[in-house]
This record gives C-alpha cells, sequence and structure tokens, in this order.
C-alpha cells in the first residue's frame, strides 16, 4: 500500500485519514441506551452505522486505505445488528449481547483513534529512526515527542554548541570529568563491565579518535591515560 495513500483526497474532497476516520465514527450513531432491565437495555438501529460505510464504499472505489476502514466497519456493525436478536432469551441473551457489544465497541474505538493518529505515529516512527541514524545509535526509545527533545535532540545541540569537533568532546569528559558525570557523558553502562566485546568496542571507538599519534589537542595524552584507567577497571587487566 502507498505510504502517502492517508493523504491522498477522498470521499467530499477529504483526506483519506478524515474519511476513515468519520466512517469509524459512523458505527455509534445506531446506539440507543436505556437505564432498564439487566444491565442495561441496549438496542441498536441501523440508520447511520449502516448506511455510511456502505455509501462510502459505492462512492470511494480507489482508495484502499478508506476502503479497508469502510468495509471493517460494516462488518462489525452487521455483526453488532445479528447479535442483537440475543436479546430475545431473558438474562443469558442480554448478558451475551453486552459482552458482544463491549468488545465491538472497544474494537471500533481503536479502529477509529488508529484512522485518525496513524499519520502521527508513522511521522514519530520516522522521526526516531532519523535521530538514531544521526546519533549513531541502534534505535531511540520514546513515548512523545517532548521525551524524544528532551533526551536526545537537547543534549546533542547542547554539545555542539560547546565543542568544536568530536574530538574536543571526548578529551573534556575524559580530562574535565570524573565519577558518575564522566560516564554518563562517555555512555558507559553496565554491560561494559560484564561484556569484554562491548568494552573493546567502545575502547577502540575513542582511541581512533584522541590517541596522542593521531590526535594532536595539547590534551590528548592525559585524556588518553583517562581512558585506559576506565578500560583497565572494565576488563580488570
Amino acid at each position: 500500500m502507498d505510504n502517502n495513500i492517508g493523504e491522498k483526497k477522498s470521499i467530499a474532497g477529504l483526506r483519506a485519514y478524515a474519511a476513515a476516520f468519520l466512517i469509524n465514527l459512523s458505527f455509534f450513531a445506531g446506539f440507543r441506551i436505556e437505564a432498564a432491565s439487566f444491565p442495561i437495555k441496549l438496542s441498536f438501529s441501523m440508520g447511520f452505522s449502516l448506511l455510511i460505510p456502505i455509501i462510502a464504499l459505492i462512492l470511494e472505489q480507489e482508495n484502499g486505505f478508506v476502503r479497508a476502514y469502510a468495509k471493517q466497519t460494516l462488518a462489525v456493525t452487521v455483526l453488532l445488528l445479528i447479535s442483537t436478536f440475543l436479546n430475545i432469551i431473558i438474562v443469558v441473551g442480554n448478558i451475551l449481547f453486552f459482552v458482544i457489544f463491549v468488545i465491538l465497541s472497544v474494537f471500533q474505538i481503536i479502529a477509529t483513534v488508529s484512522s485518525v493518529l496513524k499519520k502521527e505515529f508513522k511521522i514519530f516512527k520516522e522521526a526516531k529512526e532519523n535521530v538514531a541514524k544521526i546519533l549513531n545509535k541502534k534505535k531511540v526509545t520514546a513515548r512523545s515527542w517532548k521525551i524524544l527533545y528532551e533526551k536526545y535532540i537537547l543534549p546533542k545541540v547542547q554539545e555542539d554548541m560547546y565543542f568544536k569537533d568530536e574530538i574536543s568532546k571526548y578529551i573534556f569528559y575524559l580530562v574535565e570529568l570524573n565519577g558518575k558525570l564522566q560516564m554518563d557523558f562517555l555512555e558507559v553502562s553496565y554491560d561494559l563491565y560484564t561484556d569484554e566485546k562491548k568494552a573493546n568496542k567502545w575502547y577502540k571507538q575513542i582511541v581512533k579518535k584522541i590517541h596522542p599519534d593521531i590526535c594532536r589537542h595539547p590534551k590528548a595524552a592525559e585524556a588518553m591515560q583517562s581512558l585506559e584507567n576506565l578500560y583497565k577497571g572494565m576488563t580488570r587487566k
């Protein structure tokens, strides 16, 4: 399916995301709930709930995104209409219908929210992937834009403001910082103390940048000694 299919125009000039959202929402137009019998009296009439997805399927012949949600809404609506006959059976039938009603309603709520937020989820996922590439990480974990910014983007911006290059950054961390603060900035994790291969990879990655043989920074030798001490602590050599 085309990745941008949700952006394309659909019924009445609406974007596909909006059209799918309204179609999903039409499912709830047929509910009539009354405080009576056990546990509540639920009735379900055809109305918009059945007509809207049918009309959508007739009007929209090309956009697969809209048609998929229209078919889903129609199927759920028909299933719920059929299950209303359970109300003929007193108590037991009411209970079964209520259970089916809750399950299908939850399913349709998820579909309704998904249809309008799918674009947002896709963009956010792509943003995390791009940030991971920029920071040279396998992946970044963030549940919101705010967390993504504060945890990954802001620190990167701040680093770029204060260090002219990556070499200066590493030398500053190794020479001027110590303790937990130093380890946090150098991304020293517990894994490096339990997995020698990971420790060696971390060590070599920094050595390539700050070793006095290739680095002309005046504090390169001092930084190298600090790195050696950290690495010895990891490998206990």
